[in-house]
């Protein structure tokens, strides 16, 4: 195992919250373009629930460090698994705002994130696609096919609960102006995951699970899509 502070843990947490980046920012480019017929619906999921399980056992793993309590145990982050919802709390609950240099700053951040019905539904989205949707259609071209929605059909639900909460943009989706509402909509996704997003690179940048993680927090700065 790799001991924190180290050259090679340095460069290492650095590559992982690089990559973390950089899947989110290239999910969320690719969520920016989706239109009606969902084919891209795939790519997206996979990047933003790769980057959003990093993201968030990273921040699990950096808290327990700064607790003296040692990296997490691969036996330990895989317990956790792909569920991004469990582990999103999980980490949530490691921030610790009374050590943070902007306290007030960082809990409204934290408030927008948690009344953000957006958020929820495209978390819990990317957590079953994740534990069930990555190989759906091998699966089903072997023995073992699934009997939970396939990954196009799991985007389009996502939006539907999404649009269910927005009367004004359902009722543009029936017009002619639908596939520039089809735009808004997924700018609507985006917008929500990039609050996230920016929730726990606040964390980070201002000390909420310790010094380490400010040494990092630019590698967190995703891509301008």
């Amino acid at each position: 195992m790799l001991v924190p502070g180290t050259p090679m843990w340095n460069i290492t947490l650095d590559n992982e919250a690089n990559d973390a980046a950089s899947l989110f920012s290239h999910g969320l480019a690719i969520t920016a373009g989706i239109r009606r017929d969902y084919h891209d619906a795939v790519a997206a999921m996979s990047l933003l629930a790769l980057g959003t399980e990093k993201l968030v056992k990273l921040t699990i793993g950096i808290a327990r460090v700064d607790r003296g309590e040692g990296w997490p145990s691969r036996r330990d982050m895989r317990n956790l698994g792909h569920g991004i919802v469990a582990a999103d709390g999980h980490a949530r609950a490691t921030l610790d705002l009374s050590r943070s240099t902007a306290p007030v700053h960082l809990d409204e951040l934290r408030r927008a994130v948690e009344a953000d019905p957006v958020v929820t539904v495209v978390l819990a989205a990317l957590e079953r696609f994740g534990e069930n949707g990555r190989f759906f259609f091998l699966d089903s071209l072997g023995d073992s096919p699934q009997q939970t929605t396939s990954p196009h059909m799991l985007w389009a639900g996502m939006v539907s609960s999404i649009m269910r909460a927005d009367p004004q943009m359902t009722a543009r989706m029936t017009t002619p102006e639908e596939m520039e509402s089809r735009a808004d909509l997924n700018e609507v996704i985006v917008a929500s995951l990039t609050g996230w997003w920016e929730f726990y690179r606040a964390a980070w940048t201002t000390g909420a699970i310790g010094e380490n993680a400010k040494k990092y927090s630019q590698t967190l700065r995703l891509a301008a899509n």
